[in-house]
């Protein structure tokens, strides 16, 4: 997406295509009901929520 966008404001367009979703008799709600965040990230990272740390056992003192 990079080489699309130039330095300053842009506006992205977010296209929600649901044709193969199956119709429905009553009111079939789709598209994107979530707040939608872009992140910017350098070329090498981790992707967000891939990192976690775990403690198993907390001990008072150790020997």
């Amino acid at each position: 997406m990079s080489k699309y966008l130039k330095e300053g404001q842009n506006t992205i367009a977010v296209r929600i295509d649901n044709s193969l979703e199956p119709s429905a008799r009553w009111y079939h709600p789709c598209g994107i009901y979530a707040p939608v965040s872009l992140i910017e990230v350098n070329p090498t990272h981790f992707k967000p929520n891939t990192i976690f740390i775990k403690t198993p056992s907390i001990q008072k003192k150790k020997d």
